[in-house]
Parts: C-alpha cells; structure tokens; sequence
C-alpha cells in the first residue's frame, strides 16, 4: 500500500495547476532527473520515492510552474549529439543555434589549421561542438562574462577531456582592440550567436526567457543591433584574406544586417534560411 501511495502522490505532483506555465511532460521529465529514475519507470510504475526526495521534487515543481527554465532546473539541455550543463549564467542551447553549427560544417571554406572564432561561446555549445566534429582546429571562445565562460569551461573539459585544445578569454572582443591584435592575425572563419533581441521587443517575448535567462546574452540595443553593428566595424581587421564568418540573426533582420556590413567589392554575403522557411542565419565571406 505505501508503494502505491508513492506512486499516486508522485502523479498527482506532475499534474500543472491552473494557469501553470509548464507541462505535465515537463514536470515528469524534472522528476526523472531530481529522482534518478528513467522517465518510463515514471509512467508505467508506481516507483518508492523517500519523503527528502519527494520535498525536493516539490519545492522544483513550484518553480517550474512559476515559468523557470526545465533546463535551469535540471543543470542541463540538450545540443546535437551531447548534454551541456546549464545554468542562469548562460543562455538555454536552442534547435536554432544547433542548425547553426551544422551550416558552418556543411559550408566553411574548411582547411588545415583553420582559425575559428566563437564570438560570445555562452555555454559553449558552439565551440564544444565544432572542437568534437573537427579535431585539429585552432579555436578560440571568448565572451564578457567570466561566469559564463565558467561554465563553457566545464563543458569543455567534461565533452572533450581535460586536454581539449579549445582557448577560452574572457574578454570584451568587440571593444578591446589592442588585446584583439594580440592574438596573432585575423581569424579564418567566425562563429556566433550574438544578443540580437532589440529592447522593444522585450514585451514579445516569452516571460520565462526573459525573467530567467542573462539579458547580456538576449539584448543589444533598442533594435537588437548594436552587437552586430559593431562587429560589421571590425569584420575587416578581424577576418583573414578568405575568412568569412556566420551569425545567428532574428526572423526579420537580414537586410538590415545586410546593410550594416562592409560595401568593400571582396565581402559577399547571403542570408540563409533555417529548417521553417525562415532567414535566419547570415553569411559573409571574402573572395
């Protein structure tokens, strides 16, 4: 009887009240991960849960319908063929971000020693999984915030082993020219996914996106350019002589990006679209 009681007590808790902000499959994936039992177990029977662990599930449920992040809660989310940690230092990897990274290895101009940029790496999803695809590329992860880089850091070690060759710099790469120069030479190809929300969108968004998730990494400005606007300034100094570079962009800025970039004749530039239709990637390459 105390079995089935577990059991009862352990579906009744998954059920989202009224107006919650998460689903019922939500709340049974965060049950699998705080109890340490597979999600069909879950489902199919009634398994024992101690009383610590079921306070615990609890006390994250009223968090998760409140709208925090799944991803926050459980420490982790998903990115093509891996698991990352997570955490509110760093941006949620998305579907999108995972697209990103197949277009730079379906399309880069790839050689021998390439040197790659990821221009504000987050969690490091973007590095981590070219490092992982491509062995033997020189790359380089830089973002603002040392937390951040923190956890990319983590990833890292955990993904590839202690010895990964990644470098990772915290450090303002837009803005800090004399460090910029300090590398060595311009980069051969250039990855990100910038902040490109614009702060007049704010009321557009998803509440749980943007209460939970670092507004360094969602915002650039009132229309959600600045960033790259910045780095179109650079893009001359900063990419070698047959470098070109990828951006994740919003739905409805391709042109306006286009129109930020470079007008010199050995810049070209596409907008690519994603797996729905939408344009939301930019390419630039030199001739």
């Amino acid at each position: 009887m105390a079995r089935a009681n577990a059991g009862a007590k352990l579906a009744s808790l998954c059920l989202p009240p009224k107006g919650a902000r998460a689903t019922r499959g939500d709340a049974f994936h965060l049950a699998s991960g705080v109890l340490g039992i597979p999600r069909p177990r879950l489902l199919l029977e009634e398994p024992r849960v101690s009383p610590a662990r079921l306070a615990r599930l609890r006390s994250l449920l009223r968090r998760l319908w409140k709208g925090e992040p799944l991803a926050y809660l459980i420490g982790s989310q998903p990115f093509l063929d891996w698991e990352f940690r997570v955490d509110p230092r760093v941006l949620i990897p998305r579907p999108e971000t995972e697209e990103l990274v197949e277009l730079v290895l379906a399309k880069a101009r790839w050689k021998g020693g390439l040197r790659v940029l990821d221009l504000g790496t987050g969690s490091g999803c973007i590095a981590v999984a070219l490092a992982a695809r491509c062995p033997g590329l020189r790359l380089v992860a830089v973002d603002k915030s040392p937390g951040a880089l923190t956890v990319a850091r983590a990833n890292a070690r955990r993904i590839l082993g202690k010895g990964h060759s990644i470098r990772f710099l915290a450090m303002d790469f837009l803005e800090d020219a004399a460090r910029r120069r300090r590398f060595g030479g311009a980069f051969d190809l250039i990855v990100s996914n910038p902040p490109y929300v614009g702060l007049a969108e704010r009321g557009e968004m998803d509440l749980s996106v943007r209460r939970y998730e670092p507004k360094m990494a969602l915002f650039s400005g009132r229309d959600g350019l600045d960033f790259i606007r910045r780095l179109s300034e650079i893009l001359p100094e900063a990419l070698s002589e047959r470098g070109e570079f990828f951006l994740e962009i919003g739905h409805r800025q391709g042109e306006r990006v286009a129109a930020l970039m470079p007008k010199t004749s050995d810049f070209h530039y596409s907008i690519i679209q994603d797996m729905r239709g939408i344009g939301r990637f930019f390419h630039g390459r030199r001739a």
